[in-house]
């Protein structure tokens, strides 16, 4: 999968050689904010930009994850991952409409894919 040259994707900071295996993101125009994710052969990148424009991706490696969980919400789900570290959660804009269900099943999606990746369930 190519990199996208689009907001925010054009400053996601890839290593050379590192190849994007999933992505996803929701930028609902009547939020404000968006987020993203993104998970390559070697890290899980996570976007969020919630009210301001001091967003920045954060990256965790692949090696590091312990695990990956969807927590859903009605109003704010959000993506955990356990690191060897810490935890690093991303949460979406509060919303209830068709942009949460979309946040909902993308934020499920990220869960699934980089537990297959890791070796969990």
């Amino acid at each position: 999968m190519e990199q996208r040259r689009d907001v925010p994707f054009n400053s996601l900071p890839l290593e050379p050689g590192e190849v994007i295996r999933w992505e996803a993101w929701e930028p609902s125009f009547h939020r404000f904010s968006y987020y993203a994710v993104v998970v390559t052969d070697r890290a899980v990148y996570l976007y969020s930009r919630l009210f301001t424009s001091f967003a920045r991706w954060r990256r965790v490696a692949l090696r590091d994850v312990v695990s990956a969980e969807f927590v859903p919400s009605w109003f704010m789900p959000k993506l955990i991952l356990l690191h060897r570290t810490g935890k690093a959660v991303l949460r979406t804009p509060p919303d209830t409409g068709d942009a949460a269900k979309i946040d909902r099943e993308q934020l499920r999606e990220a869960a699934d894919v980089i537990r297959s990746i890791i070796g969990g369930t």
